[in-house]
């Protein structure tokens, strides 16, 4: 008797995939996941450029600054890099704690080693102009995700679109 059940159960589920996406071609159910998840963070009061965010910067270098500065909190090491034109008189006046920054203006070469030795490293990475392919700049991405590691890029990332802007 429970083996006809379980036929019956077999016989009645969907013999493809189709029903799992809209008319549009679009997966429903991650559309419903990402949703839920936005949600879920709107009332947990968690920002979705939280740590582990790699998120191009657009503003003026004291608006770089004070991102950096409110991501580098009481605790945090930043890292800047590849910005060979820091300004550090404002930055130390927009917030930021000078003794817990490391700077390395010139990473000519060895960009995606460095960024990565940084990404081990400290909690923020305020990243100029770094000659990265896109498949390092994917493996970055996802090594700063999973350590949580925010990165301010103030120039173009491979893989991050110009939309999705972080500060």
């Amino acid at each position: 008797m429970a083996w006809q059940k379980a036929r019956e159960k077999v016989s009645a589920a969907p013999t493809s995939i189709e029903h799992m996406f809209d008319e549009r071609g679009g997966d429903t159910r991650l559309g419903a996941a990402r949703a839920a998840l936005a949600a879920a963070e709107s009332k947990l009061g968690i920002s979705p450029n939280a740590r582990g965010k790699i998120g191009l910067f657009e503003g003026t270098r004291a608006d770089l600054y004070r991102s950096a500065a409110r991501a580098q909190g009481e605790a945090a090491w930043c890292t800047m890099i590849a910005l060979p034109d820091v300004g550090w008189e404002c930055a130390s006046a927009c917030g930021m704690a000078l003794e817990r920054v490391i700077y390395l203006p010139d990473v000519t070469g060895a960009a995606a080693s460095v960024l990565a030795a940084c990404i081990d490293a400290v909690d923020v990475i305020v990243a100029g102009p770094l000659e990265l392919t896109p498949s390092q700049a994917r493996r970055l991405s996802a090594r700063a995700f999973v350590r949580g590691v925010t990165v301010l890029a103030t120039s173009p990332w491979p893989g991050v679109a110009s939309g999705e802007q972080v500060g």
